[in-house]
């Protein structure tokens, strides 16, 4: 059984496969005149698309993966490479300073902001604006 960064490199190579077979299938659906659905299958091949990313860094080593105590910037839990907001933040381009490798200020900011991403529960907030209520 394959482990450690082969893994990672068939797991990227799988992930870079069906992001590209989503956004074929995008294409398709936007010709026959589905663009709703052509949005949604072009939204996952971004999605799929950063997971391989993040698995070809994992398989690359610029990232480690560890069983506890990540760090957030070098380190990371194997279950960070599965979480969604991670994905998000790295099409956002909010971790590209963590892989060029630039100063370690901006690393700290990236993996405080991860951290409280992470740490956050989804909270009901209402606010009242001219007498209104808005959710």
């Amino acid at each position: 059984m394959v482990s450690g960064r082969a893994l990672y490199r068939q797991l990227a190579e799988a992930s870079n496969k069906n992001a590209r077979e989503l956004l074929r299938n995008a294409y398709d659906l936007k010709a026959w005149g589905s663009r709703g659905h052509a949005c949604s299958l072009a939204v996952l091949a971004i999605e799929e698309s950063a997971k391989a990313f993040v698995y070809w860094v994992a398989s690359e080593g610029v990232v480690r993966i560890v069983k506890k105590n990540p760090n957030y910037v070098t380190t990371h839990k194997e279950s960070d490479l599965l979480d969604h907001e991670f994905k998000h933040l790295l099409i956002t381009g909010d971790l590209y300073p963590a892989i060029k490798g630039t100063q370690i200020e901006e690393l700290r900011k990236t993996a405080k902001k991860f951290r409280r991403l992470r740490a956050r529960k989804p909270t009901k907030v209402a606010s009242k604006k001219n007498g209104e209520d808005m959710a």
